[in-house]
């Protein structure tokens, strides 16, 4: 699905300006595909196993089982073994959404290059920090980009990636290192397809983007998020 989208039908993105778009109510690009969390997770798994027809069956009759004018068998015939299989599918439930989990952490910890929006302050500390971190991230690191996850990254932020990086967000392409402005981008996460697709900036924007020399201002207004990989509404 869309990230870093705005929460209205329309709204405003204005390129490079952190404090003007803070003000505005847009998401964050923080992404979670998890059902539960530790508070939700016994309830509504619970109620997730008593949807399945048959278990409502069989509750049913473990019900009727524990009457003894209507049943003479013992009720534990039928309980044991509903009890039995719910506890699995809750543990295989439960299993699943971990790994849910870890892969949405491991997603939103990928590190992302991004323009500086302040003035360098304890740039040394910084980078040592980076380095750390990201330590076989930061090849091709120019000094006016900082590293940030990318659960990090805000809209209006300008992104650098290089060949064979995966897209941190939903991004408009503002300039290329090719001299025919053009960029090659795959979409197989998306829609299974492997063959390239050909976007393309104007010479002018592209000329003032790059990374050791933006020169660009400016506001982007998009449509929310939707279903169609094939299209994108923005001015």
């Amino acid at each position: 699905p869309p990230r870093s989208t705005p929460k209205p039908s329309s709204a405003a993105s204005d390129v490079y300006k952190r404090q003007v778009n803070n003000l505005r109510d847009f998401e964050t690009n923080y992404v979670s595909t998890t059902k539960y969390n530790v508070v939700t997770f016994l309830p509504l798994s619970l109620l997730l196993q008593f949807k399945r027809m048959a278990n409502v069956y069989f509750l049913i009759i473990a019900i009727l089982q524990s009457i003894p004018q209507i049943s003479p068998l013992s009720p534990l015939t039928a309980i044991l073994p509903l009890v039995f299989v719910i506890v699995i599918s809750m543990i295989r439930e439960g299993i699943e959404d971990y790994r849910r989990y870890v892969d949405d952490k491991k997603a939103n910890s990928q590190p992302v290059r991004v323009l500086r929006h302040d003035p360098p302050q304890n740039l040394p500390e910084k980078k040592e920090k980076v380095l750390k971190e990201f330590a076989d991230f930061v090849t091709n690191f120019p000094p006016c980009f900082d590293i940030v996850k990318s659960e990090e990254l805000e809209v209006g932020q300008i992104v650098l990636l290089f060949e064979d990086e995966i897209f941190p967000a939903d991004l408009i392409l503002l300039g290329t290192s090719d001299k025919d402005n053009r960029a090659f981008i795959e979409t197989a996460m998306l829609d299974g397809e492997k063959s390239l697709k050909k976007r393309e900036t104007t010479g002018d924007i592209n000329a003032r983007c790059k990374p050791n020399r933006f020169i660009l201002t400016g506001k982007v207004s998009c449509e929310p998020p939707n279903h169609e990989l094939d299209k994108f509404g923005a001015l």
